[in-house]
């Protein structure tokens, strides 16, 4: 028995490696397929339709190189047994007949070796689907043992009643040893509208990524009013905060449970009304199911304008002291546009609002504007100070004006 059990711990061990290896390859098919998914319009674009299929293909090839690896080695456990029990029962019967052993105690000793053999085989079926299995397990929780970028304390602060007093004091963030922000010194008062400007890259997503604390900073603190943003629990932190990225992910839900996401416990009236305030609501009705069509897997049915004033809906919703707009409504047409402006303007009002903007437009109803370029903070005033002072805000209007 021994000598059967020994080729099953060669064969899973070995089995375990390769259906490691399986799932590793598994995993990288199913995140080609998804990317291929997300960017239709992006692989007709640059015609990469054949291009993505070959490295389909390639995906494919590998996976199923390593499946068939992994079937070898489960389909030659149970044989490889059956080998070697049946080379022991030859040795058996050989040694018997040099013995002399009389058949009436040879057949007890023939039967005993069968009934453990059935027992073995068994074994050797579910160690092999044992070992694929345990694969599966340790890399579900490599991931999940993860560690993540930001923690909660031990000790947290609570907020309450956030008045919206933001500060950044001596902050800087690096990312993978390359500078994003470098020691950024502003102070916010509760109820300011702050613009944020500067080319691609300067930092600005960054800047407001550190507020909602998407990142800890790499040196310097953030706080609302007063407090440490790494001290407050992130749900808490987060409660306070409004916030519309410019390219909002909507779920395959319906319209209704798409903007309930700005505050689940919201009436049927109060959905209506963000909606309407986001100029949602027109199209939203005009669609068969009103607010209970389904918007597809991330939005799909919808353009990205659409999208964009779901997400400004879910904002009105939360109704949260402070609003963060990563140029929230850069899709939105300058007719929608002029119509959402007009309902900012009375929304912030008491609120702390930031705009990353690209169009100086969307810039109408801010207090200051601060200026970002490679990573620093270089302005900071109202528009008539910064036209006076700041040159890099100077050449971006006239760069928009006048192209």
């Amino acid at each position: 028995m021994p000598l059967c059990i020994l080729p099953i711990r060669v064969i899973t061990r070995r089995l375990k490696k390769r259906a490691r290896k399986l799932q590793s390859e598994v995993g990288d098919v199913a995140a080609y397929v998804t990317d291929n998914l997300q960017a239709p319009r992006e692989i007709r674009a640059f015609n990469l339709e054949e291009q993505q299929v070959d490295g389909l293909r390639g995906k494919i090839a590998s996976l199923l190189k390593w499946q068939m690896k992994v079937i070898k080695y489960e389909k030659t456990a149970s044989p490889l047994v059956e080998i070697v029990a049946a080379f022991g029962i030859a040795a058996t019967v050989i040694y018997a007949g040099r013995v002399n052993i009389q058949l009436e105690t040879m057949i007890p000793l023939l039967m005993a070796l069968y009934v453990c053999y059935e027992p073995v085989k068994r074994l050797s079926g579910l160690a092999t689907r044992w070992k694929r299995m345990e694969a599966s397990l340790e890399r579900i929780e490599d991931l999940l043992h993860i560690e993540p970028e930001v923690e909660d304390p031990e000790d947290p602060v609570e907020l309450a009643e956030v008045r919206g007093a933001v500060s950044f004091e001596h902050v800087s963030f690096a990312y993978e040893e390359e500078d994003i922000l470098r020691e950024v010194e502003v102070e916010i008062g509760p109820g300011e509208v702050v613009g944020i400007v500067g080319p691609s890259g300067a930092g600005k997503t960054t800047f407001v990524n550190l507020l909602l604390r998407f990142y800890d900073t790499t040196r310097g603190t953030v706080k609302i009013d007063g407090h440490d943003v790494r001290k407050v629990r992130q749900a808490a932190l987060r409660q306070a905060i409004a916030f519309v990225p410019q390219e909002p992910l909507l779920f395959n839900a319906t319209a209704r449970d798409n903007i309930l996401v700005g505050r689940p416990d919201a009436g049927e009236d109060e959905i209506i009304e963000a909606a309407r305030r986001a100029r949602a609501h027109d199209f939203i009705t005009a669609m068969e199911g009103g607010y209970d069509t389904m918007m597809g897997e991330k939005g799909t049915r919808l353009s990205g304008g659409q999208r964009q004033r779901i997400a400004l809906a879910r904002a009105f919703l939360k109704n949260a002291p402070i609003l963060v707009l990563d140029e929230g409504t850069s899709a939105l047409d300058s007719e929608n546009e002029a119509l959402i402006q007009e309902e900012l303007m009375g929304y912030v009002q008491g609120k702390t609002v930031f705009i990353i903007a690209h169009r100086f437009a969307t810039l109408e109803i801010v207090d200051r504007i601060l200026v970002f370029h490679q990573g620093n903070l270089v302005g900071d005033g109202s528009n008539e100070e910064l036209l006076e002072r700041c040159s890099l805000y100077r050449d971006l209007r006239e760069l928009q004006m006048f192209g």
